[in-house]
């Protein structure tokens, strides 16, 4: 009877460092699509004035 709670503590251990590497990961993620988006919203805004500066000569 006495084995059963250490291996659900080892269990829960592998748990929890699972989750925060996927945590981890999934923040970095997020972080880099929010970048990503930025840079392609300033590439359009960008593009957009190439444009306007070509229609307007």
């Amino acid at each position: 009877m006495h084995s059963t709670p250490r291996v659900l503590c080892t269990a829960h251990r592998k748990t929890t460092l699972i989750l925060k590497l996927i945590r981890k990961i999934t923040t970095l993620g997020f972080k880099n699509i929010e970048l990503f988006t930025q840079n392609k919203v300033n590439v359009i805004k960008a593009t957009f004035k190439i444009l306007k500066q070509i229609h307007a000569k």
